[in-house]
């Protein structure tokens, strides 16, 4: 993954500026998926998907399975701290 990204990625999700969501990278009432949090601060819009678009996941590095991993600990109500905490160990 991108460093500079990820730095402010990890900010996101700890700023308390995006509520929680899951089942798609932003619901019809404005909650995130972490990986949606991702999107809106690369200045991409969030369609109702449950993974970045692959042009974006390629610039960014973060690869599929990446993504399947982050979305499930999003989707089992995993807060977005401890995310944001497995991401800056792990990735």
């Amino acid at each position: 993954m991108l460093k500079s990204m990820k730095t402010l990625w990890l900010k996101a999700l700890r700023s308390g500026k995006y509520k929680q969501g899951t089942g798609t990278l932003e619901t019809t009432d404005g909650k995130y998926c972490c990986l949606g949090v991702l999107t809106k601060i690369d200045g991409g819009e969030c369609e109702h998907h449950h993974y970045l678009d692959p042009d974006r996941a390629k610039r960014l590095r973060l690869p599929g399975q990446v993504q399947q991993d982050l979305a499930q600990m999003n989707d089992r109500r995993v807060s977005f701290r401890a995310i944001a905490n497995y991401i800056k160990k792990n990735l």
